[in-house]
C-alpha cells in the first residue's frame, strides 16, 4: 500500500443483476481436484469481458468468492452480470460475504458463466478506489486483478487454477503480472496461493521494455497516456541503481522476476499519487501531473515490499504488526534513497519531518492501540497513516540505537539481513512474533526490544525524542510538544546510509 493514499470511506452501490440463458459446454475431468479452468472472452472493443469457469464439484452447495474486500469495496457485484450456472444447479448471491453459493444436484463437471463490466466510473471523490480496485475495461485497453473479475472457487483442493483466452482481442501490447511472456495464446497455471497477485495489463497505449537486474528480468511498463512526463527516462534511476543496490542491501542473490506499471488517472484533477504492490512480482503505480520526489518515493515503498511487507512479514490477522510491514519498510525506503544519492539530506529532513515525523505527533488518532487499526482502517486518512507513521519513527529509532550499541558496526540492514535469513532458513511465509524478538537480541536487549514495541507500537504512547540518544549529527527539537529531526552539515548522508 503507497504510502501518500486517500482512499474514500465507502462507497454506497446497488447490485444490479440480469439473468440470462446462454449456451455452456461441459469440461471433462479426471480428477476430483482437478483445477478449475477460467476462460476470458473480449471482443477488444466493448467494455464486457466474459468470465467461463469450468470446475468440480460434489453435490451439495460450492461457492464462489471475491478473495478480498479490497479497497473497501464491498458491493462489487455490481460490477457483474447475466450470472448463469450450467442445468445442474441454482445460485444466491450472497453479498455479506461477497459470494455467489451454488446447489448442485449431482456431483461431477459444472460451469459458471458472468459477465463483468469494465466500464470507466469517472467519479473525482472516489478516483482511487475505482481506478486502483475496479476492473477497467475499454475499447482497446484493459487493467484487470484477478481478485476483482475471477470468482475464487472456495471449496477446491487444487492447488493451481488454468487461465485462457477464448475470444481473443486484437493483438496488442499485453503483459501479465505472473507471466510477463506471456501471449493471449498462452495458457496460464497460476499457483492457487498466488492468485491475488494475477494483474492483466492489456492496450494499444502500453510500452514495455525488458531489463536485467543483478541477472533476474525486470520490465518496465509505461503508458503513452501520459503526455506530460518522459517516463522512461524518470524511471531510469531505478533500474540501473536502486533495483541493483537494493540486492545488494539484503545480500540476496535469489532469483525473482519483477515488473514496474506506471500510467496516469484516467480522472482528471486528482492530487494523490498512489499505487498497489502485486505480492514480490511487481508494483502498479498511478499518478497526476508532473514527475516529482513524490513519486520517486512511492515507487522505492512499493518495490522495497518486495522484502519487508512482502517475503518478510511478522505474522498476524487485522492491523497488528503492519508498523513493521508499512511503517519500517518506509524507514527502509528512505534508507535506500539516501544510500543511492537518489534522496538528499535537505530532502531527507524535509520528507521525515513533514510527512513521519511531525504528521506523527500532529494526528489526532496518534493514540490509537494497534489492534483498533483494522476496524478503523477505512475510517479516513489519520487511521491509514498511523502505521506508516509509527513504525518509521520505530525503525529510525532501532537503527539508531544498534549503531550505537556497536560503535557503528552494525545497523538495523544487519538486523533486517539475519531476519531474512530466518525466514528463508525456518518458514516458508511469515515469521512470528517471537522469530522476530529472537533475531533482534542478537543486536540489543531482548527486553527492550520488548518494551519498545508494546509501548510505542501496541500501545500507542508517543516517544519523548529529548531523550532517545541519536547517532552524532542528528537531532531532535521540540516546538510546540512537536519534534523535528535536523541533520548537521558536516554530515553526509549518503555516507551515513551507505552499505
Amino acid at each position: 500500500m503507497g504510502t501518500r493514499w486517500h482512499v474514500a470511506r465507502h462507497i454506497k452501490v446497488l447490485c444490479a443483476l440480469v439473468f440470462l440463458s446462454s449456451g455452456l459446454q461441459t469440461a471433462a475431468y479426471s480428477e476430483t481436484d482437478a483445477a478449475p479452468v477460467y476462460r476470458l472472452s473480449w471482443d477488444g472493443r466493448s467494455t464486457i469481458l466474459t468470465v467461463d469457469i469450468s470446475y468440480r464439484a460434489t453435490a451439495g452447495k460450492t461457492s464462489f468468492s471475491f478473495v478480498n474486500d479490497i479497497g473497501n469495496s464491498k458491493s462489487i457485484f455490481k460490477k457483474l452480470y447475466h450470472i448463469k450456472v450450467d442445468g445442474g444447479g441454482t445460485f444466491e448471491i450472497d453479498s455479506a460475504k461477497r459470494s455467489i453459493v451454488i446447489s448442485h444436484h449431482k456431483a461431477g463437471g459444472h460451469q459458471l458463466h458472468y459477465e463483468v463490466d469494465g466500464n470507466m466510473v469517472i467519479d473525482p471523490k472516489n478516483a482511487t478506489i475505482h481506478e486502483l480496485f475496479q476492473p477497467i475495461i475499454e475499447p482497446g485497453r484493459l487493467r484487470i486483478k484477478a481478485i476483482n473479475f475471477l470468482l475464487k472457487q472456495d471449496s477446491t483442493k487444487a492447488k493451481n487454477i488454468i487461465v485462457e483466452w477464448g475470444q481473443k482481442p486484437p493483438a496488442l501490447p499485453y503483459f501479465v503480472s505472473l507471466s510477463p511472456e506471456a501471449t493471449l495464446n498462452s495458457t496460464l497455471t497460476v499457483p492457487k496461493a498466488d492468485f491475488d497477485n494475477l494483474i492483466f495489463f492489456y492496450g494499444d497505449d502500453l510500452r514495455i521494455k525488458k531489463f536485467k537486474v543483478r541477472g533476474n528480468p525486470y520490465y518496465e511498463i509505461v503508458s503513452a497516456r501520459d503526455t506530460i512526463n518522459d517516463m522512461e527516462t524518470s524511471l531510469q534511476p531505478f533500474f540501473s541503481t536502486f533495483f541493483p543496490r537494493s540486492y545488494d542491501f539484503w545480500q540476496d542473490k535469489k532469483p525473482n522476476t519483477y515488473f514496474l506499471f506506471s500510467a496516469p488517472f484516467y480522472t482528471p484533477g486528482q492530487t494523490v499519487n498512489t499505487g498497489f504492490a502485486a505480492g514480490n512480482h511487481g508494483f502498479v503505480m498511478i499518478y497526476q501531473g508532473k514527475y516529482t520526489l513524490n513519486n520517486t518515493m512511492i515507487v522505492a515503498h512499493e518495490t522495497s515490499h518486495k522484502w519487508i511487507g512482502g517475503e518478510l512479514r511478522i505474522k498476524d490477522e487485522g492491523e497488528r504488526y503492519t508498523w513493521f510491514s508499512e511503517g519500517v519498510n518506509d524507514y527502509i525506503t528512505y534508507y535506500l534513497l539516501a544510500g543511492t544519492g537518489m534522496m538528499g539530506k535537505e530532502d531527507f529532513v524535509a520528507e521525515a519531518n513533514k510527512n513521519r515525523f511531525e504528521a506523527l505527533y500532529k494526528n489526532p488518532v496518534n493514540g490509537l492501540h494497534t489492534d483498533s487499526l483494522a476496524k478503523h482502517f477505512w475510517d479516513g486518512y489519520n487511521y491509514i497513516q498511523i502505521s506508516y507513521q509509527r513504525g518509521f519513527l520505530y525503525g529510525f529509532v532501532l537503527d539508531n540505537q544498534i549503531r550505537l550499541a556497536w560503535g557503528g558496526k552494525k545497523t538495523i540492514r544487519d538486523f533486517l539481513i539475519a531476519l531474512l535469513a530466518k525466514e528463508r532458513a525456518d518458514h516458508e511465509g511469515q515469521l512470528t512474533y517471537q522469530d522476530y524478538l529472537n533475531v533482534g537480541a542478537q543486536f540489543l536487549p531482548k527486553r527492550q526490544l520488548m518494551a519498545d514495541i508494546e509501548e510505542y507500537m501496541i500501545q500507542g504512547k508517543l516517544y519523548d525524542l529529548s531523550k532517545i540518544k541519536l547517532i552524532n549529527g542528528f537531532h531532535f527539537t521540540y516546538h510546540n510538544n512537536i519534534p523535528s529531526l535536523s541533520i548537521d552539515s558536516s554530515v553526509n548522508i549518503k555516507e551515513t546510509y551507505k552499505w
